[in-house]
């Protein structure tokens, strides 16, 4: 899967991946990924299994059929076992209440894969629905081993026994030899003096529990399961808890409606501490994180002018701040739009409202709220605060942002539009959504049979509705069944014809009106051509006809195919991606298994130089319902004597006394005089087999397109390939053709516009600083480098400079980029002296830069005569433009903890993307490539203290 690809959807609710259902023996892949360990053949102790009594299934629109999915073993519940369909349009399955039966519903023809689940092992059944055809299937029985019961004499703690120093303490420890999914139990023979609580049954190395030190005294921690049992002895020494100390000692707000954070260290994670003001009507006080790894992570917001105290106390321990609030007024506030219009009612949009203290309490209102409405979105966004205006009826209001006495305006008018008039029944639960899109926000959660008033069809993808209770919103077509039945009055292809090689898969799509009506797709020849969901794969040269006829069986429309003979060559590469002068680079070309020899033909300074090529290696690849895909691979060595951009083209032929081929696979080797990875030039680049081999690892090899889930069920096969209607591709992929794939779709689609921000921007750039941003460019996209959009990450390398020499007494006009933290020393460590808001003026007194931790930090004075240290990142100084921009000067963490912010997927964050980002960080600042794979044991670590976003906190490790 391409984890993220950004924000896709209409059905997001279930976010398991079912790409790998494509592949050949599925289930035995899926399986060997997920079962334990196996133990050795001498243990005899029980097995825990989930048995499954049907292995594929064919049925009609309609029909059901009943099957078995049923656990067995200690710990294991029925009830545990989670039953889902990878298409529920397709096929939707239930299970019958008190029993380890499931049943499914055929809906629409397609192929869709059940899946059985239980503690991290899965088992499927294939369900082919098919109209006119006979039910029946393979009821053969398939066991997973999940584990084995727990050993009568494994569970073993890794803690004999524990003191505590004092109360208001935390300790972890391990229960081991108890089996994945059970159910222990954990007490305490005396909470009142140290409770217990499990803190995580996942841990790879047994489950995790913790204890607390209420009071002084002694217990007993006993974990069980059945009739088996382990003890820790507890003491809590009658001392008292550690000092508590701030990280800042003293603060001035500079007016009202301001805010603060600070830590106070020294408090046992788990305690409950107590913070108050001693004049809350002056300055306020709340708990933002008690789970902040540095600290316990208070908020003080300025009230009104005066003074007061924050103290945070545990037991008899205490801390104070001296909180100072100046009389001053907020800075005023902008908004980013002037103006707005709708077209119409349900509609959204949101604005930003800049120049308004984070942790203040703006008010936002509307003149007229039965036209349009308004509301917070986001408080937290880097940029602002961010609002939603939603139109209501026909006519005009304004739109006004206040704090203080400082306040903004928009004008806001709604003109009518008439609804389609239509219904429509969603065939899933589906989320209600804001607008046409996953980056909007869900409205409600809409449950399979829901009946909606559609207002407009307009959009192939997602349909704008209205629930019987008045929400408007938008529903991703898919998952709508329209009232009238046949679903359509119209059936449209986006391509009227096409030609295909053979061996290759022509892609292609069909769209109803209304939207979303349901197709049966045929063609006129499969020995010529065959069709699956739009994929025409071509069979043998030849015509043949491709039709899309609606459900109703009134309404089609036609694709007609030419079929050619099939492609000399597949598929070519020149591996390293990078290489030096006289290194040796190997040439790659990939055929089908009817080739007898190949020609590299390389352009060497204005000369052609062939090199010929008569063995192979074979390669093949299967995929059910695929064509068997059966390869040669070809390779042969050169080197280079000058550096240069070689174009490099690789010919066949099919006998030993034949021609040529006319026509071949056009590649390029990449050769340069230096490969020193960490000098920052302004030249161009190309990504190095480091990065390439991170990329792969982190996106995954299928071998048969699938749909992404998470990006719009767009086509996706090989390496995180994604394929577009009109797509002309190679299915059923080798590894070998994927990696080329991979491999010529970066140096071709992503290195240019990577490169083109580098150039356009006189930015110096190293290898590894280069590689990170390509890697995140083929996750994300590249439209961001030279794009007009807010992108936090340009504008951080953009400030990126030498850092310039400030004499002494003088200093350089700059502007804060971003709201940041201004601290008393250039270290996160020192005191906060106040945040520094986005626009805010600056002037930089001294510049300072650590090439160890790759930290650089300016000493700025604001407008209102604070004096303190932000980060490089944040800073632009005004003549920037003409500075040395030099990506090796970059601050770390703050390019690093904006890195991270982008984690999500169909709206949510995931592990996955988190973890793959903080990769990118570490090869992005510290060229850190091995802890940048999955199979390190660092690749999770934190290893340089990026800022992880709240969002994703809770992977931090």
């Amino acid at each position: 899967m391409k984890e993220i690809k950004m924000n896709a959807d209409g059905k997001d609710l279930t976010k398991r991946i079912f790409s790998a259902m494509l592949a050949t023996a599925m289930t035995a892949s899926v399986l060997a990924n997920s079962v334990p360990p196996v133990l050795a053949a001498t243990d005899e102790r029980p097995v825990r299994t989930l048995t499954m009594d049907t292995q594929s299934y064919t049925m009609a629109p309609g029909n059901i059929y009943d099957f078995r999915a049923k656990v067995d073993g200690e710990g294991l519940r029925q009830e545990d076992v989670k039953v889902s369909s990878s298409r529920d349009g397709i096929a939707r399955v239930a299970r019958v209440s008190g029993t380890d039966k499931y049943r499914i519903t055929g809906l629409r023809e397609g192929v869709c894969y059940v899946i059985a689940e239980i503690s991290g092992v899965h088992a499927s059944i294939k369900v082919t629905v098919q109209k006119g055809v006979q039910k029946g299937g393979v009821a053969a029985r398939s066991v997973s081993i999940i584990g084995y019961d727990t050993d009568p004499s494994a569970i073993t703690l890794d803690t004999k026994s524990y003191q505590f120093s004092g109360t208001g303490k935390a300790y972890q420890f391990l229960a081991k030899g108890i089996a994945k999914g059970s159910s222990p139990t954990v007490t305490s023979s005396n909470p009142g003096v140290v409770s217990v609580s499990l803190k995580n049954a996942n841990d790879s190395r047994g489950y995790l529990y913790e204890i607390r030190s209420v009071s002084a005294g002694s217990a007993t921690i006993t974990v069980s399961l059945g009739g088996v049992s382990a003890q820790l002895p507890v003491t809590v020494a009658g001392g008292t808890s550690s000092p508590i100390t701030l990280d800042t000692k003293s603060y001035q707000f500079n007016g009202t409606g301001k805010a603060y954070q600070f830590l106070a260290k020294g408090i046992a994670k788990g305690s409950s501490p107590t913070a108050t003001s001693s004049n809350p009507g002056v300055v306020s006080v709340s708990l933002k994180n008690a789970n902040d790894s540095r600290g316990y992570l208070y908020e003080i917001r300025s009230v009104s002018a005066g003074s007061a105290t924050i103290t945070v106390s545990l037991g008899g321990v205490s801390a104070q701040l001296p909180v100072t609030v100046a009389a001053g007024t907020s800075s005023p506030i902008t908004l980013d739009t002037k103006s707005y219009q709708f077209s119409g009612t349900g509609a959204v949009y949101q604005f930003l409202a800049k120049g308004i203290a984070k942790g203040s309490s703006p008010t936002a209102a509307s003149s007229n709220p039965g036209v349009v409405s308004v509301s917070l979105k986001n408080a937290n966004d880097p940029r602002g605060y961010l609002y939603e205006i939603r139109s209501v009826s026909a006519g005009s209001a304004t739109i006004t942002v206040s704090l203080g006495g400082s306040s903004a305006q928009m004008s806001v008018t709604v003109s009518s539009s008439d609804p389609v008039g239509s219904t429509a029944k969603t065939t899933t639960d589906v989320n209600l959504r804001s607008g046409p899109g996953t980056q909007y926000d869900k409205l409600a959660l809409l449950y399979t049979g829901t009946t909606l008033s559609v207002l407009d069809t307009s959009s192939s993808e997602w349909t704008k509705v209205k629930t019987s209770g008045g929400v408007v919103g938008y529903v991703c077509t898919e998952y709508l069944q329209f009232s009238d039945g046949s679903q359509s009055a119209a059936v449209k292809l986006s391509h009227s014809s096409g030609t295909i090689p053979a061996g290759k898969t022509f892609y292609i799509t069909a769209s109803t009106q209304p939207s979303g009506g349901d197709v049966v797709w045929k063609s006129s020849n499969s020995s010529v051509a065959t069709v699956s969901n739009g994929f025409i794969y071509g069979a043998a040269p030849g015509s043949a006809t491709i039709t899309a006829t609606d459900a109703s069986g009134k309404n089609s429309a036609s694709c007609s195919v030419t079929v050619t003979k099939a492609e000399p060559v597949k598929a070519a590469y020149t591996t390293p991606n990078i290489a030096g002068v006289g290194q040796s680079v190997t040439l790659v070309a990939v055929t089908d298994n009817t080739r007898a020899g190949v020609r590299f033909a390389i352009n060497m300074n204005g000369t052609t130089k062939n090199f010929d090529v008569g063995s192979y290696t074979a390669e093949n690849a299967s995929a059910e319902g695929l064509a068997s895909n059966n390869t040669r691979v070809w390779k042969t060595n050169v080197s280079f004597t000058s550096a240069g951009t070689y174009s490099v083209t690789a010919y066949s032929k099919t006998g030993s006394s034949a021609s040529w081929s006319s026509t071949g696979v056009k590649t390029s080797s990449f050769i340069v005089s230096s490969q020193d990875k960490n000098t920052s030039t302004t030249e161009s680049r190309r990504i190095s087999d480091e990065m390439l081999s991170l990329i792969g690892q982190w996106e995954g090899y299928r071998a048969a397109v699938y749909p992404d889930t998470l990006a719009h069920n767009i086509p996706t096969i090989g390496y995180g390939q994604t394929m577009s209607d009109g797509a002309v591709f190679y299915n059923n992929l080798t590894k070998t053709q994927a990696w080329a794939l991979l491999l010529n779709s970066v140096n071709d689609s992503y290195t240019g516009p990577v490169n083109s921000f580098i150039s356009g921007n006189h930015l110096r750039v190293n290898q590894h600083q280069f590689d990170a941003m390509i890697s995140f460019s083929y996750n994300i996209g590249t439209g961001y480098w030279n794009g007009s959009s807010q992108f936090d990450i340009r504008t951080i390398m953009l400030n990126s400079v030498v850092p310039p020499t400030v004499s002494s007494g003088q200093s350089l006009p700059a502007t804060a980029s971003l709201n940041f933290d201004l601290y008393a020393s250039p270290s996160a460590s020192a005191a906060k002296l106040t945040e520094v808001s986005m626009d805010a003026s600056l002037q930089v007194l001294q510049t300072t830069f650590d090439s160890q931790t790759r930290s650089c930090w300016y000493q700025v004075r604001t407008a209102s005569g604070v004096t303190g240290w932000g980060r490089a990142g944040y800073i632009q100084f005004q003549n920037s433009s003409s500075m040395v921009r030099d990506l090796n000067y970059m601050d770390s963490v703050a390019i690093g903890s904006e890195w991270l912010r982008w984690n999500r997927a169909g709206g949510d964050v995931y592990a996955g993307l988190v973890y793959r980002r903080l990769g990118e960080a570490k090869v992005l600042t510290f060229g850190n490539y091995a802890e940048a794979s999955p199979s390190s044991a660092l690749y999770k670590h934190n290893t340089y203290g990026f800022i992880y976003p709240d969002n994703a906190k809770q992977y931090e490790q």
